[in-house]
């Protein structure tokens, strides 16, 4: 997925490891789960593969990733600079 010659999207099973088989059963978590990985090709040419639950290639396209991660990704480094200035990093809570 990270070279240009690869697929670009792409469904794939991950599986726990055996040492941790215990901690996902007793977390009530599955020990597989399906997710599709899609390369982007950014305007730098650096390859990022995103990871997604979103399986259906007819309804969620491969094309439109590209534009969505460009669009969270504002709001992403917004968020990072909010929690380093508020120091969030070292804030605790339950809700």
């Amino acid at each position: 997925m990270f070279s240009k010659d690869g697929p670009a999207d792409l469904i794939v099973k991950i599986t726990a490891p055996e040492r941790r088989f215990n901690n996902v059963l007793k977390s009530g978590l599955p020990r597989e789960i399906e997710v599709r990985l899609i390369r982007v090709i950014l305007s730098t040419g650096e390859v990022e593969v995103l990871v997604t639950s979103l399986m259906n290639k007819n309804n969620f396209k491969m094309e439109n990733f590209q534009e969505l991660y460009f669009l969270r990704w504002g709001v992403e480094t917004f968020f990072s600079k909010l929690k380093g200035r508020l120091n969030l990093e070292n804030f605790t809570g339950f809700s």
